[in-house]
């Protein structure tokens, strides 16, 4: 079953009554004077500021320019040689690859290529050492950590 769409400035996302005199939404919901309040919670789609295409209202833009967004941030990253060993995500298929193998029998598996993959080589976070004043915030007052 297909989600009717409701643009924001549409008559079915919004209606001013004069009986009450206020705005009401497509679900009934009386706004009072907020016709902008209104007009956001009976739509359902607004139109992409980029390329004018219908979107979801949960989203600022439509698929196309979200996509092509992605490509540009993907594009302004820095590039570096791979050494091997720091894992690899591709955000395009949210999987890691952890060595050339992984990597191989995932394009083999999918039939696509690397570039189609957008590549990122990760940063390892290390975990911090655990000190004595680590614990220092949960022991009773006036006590030490016995050796």
């Amino acid at each position: 079953m297909s989600e009717k769409h409701i643009l924001y400035d549409s008559y079915e996302a919004a209606k001013y009554v004069t009986n009450i005199k206020g705005w009401m939404d497509s679900k009934n919901r009386f706004w009072g004077e907020n016709e902008h309040g209104a007009r956001w919670s009976g739509c359902t789609h607004i139109i992409c500021p980029n390329c004018g295409e219908p979107t979801q209202k949960i989203y600022t833009i439509c698929d196309e320019c979200r996509a092509k967004k992605a490509i540009q941030r993907y594009e302004a990253k820095e590039r570096k040689q791979w050494d091997g060993k720091v894992p690899l995500y591709s955000e395009v298929a949210d999987e890691y690859f952890f060595n050339e193998d992984e990597l191989r029998g995932y394009l083999d598996d999918h039939e696509c290529t690397v570039e189609s993959l957008y590549l990122i080589i990760c940063e390892p976070i290390y975990l911090r050492e655990v000190g004595e004043d680590f614990f220092y915030d949960d022991l009773p007052d006036d006590e030490d950590i016995s050796p």
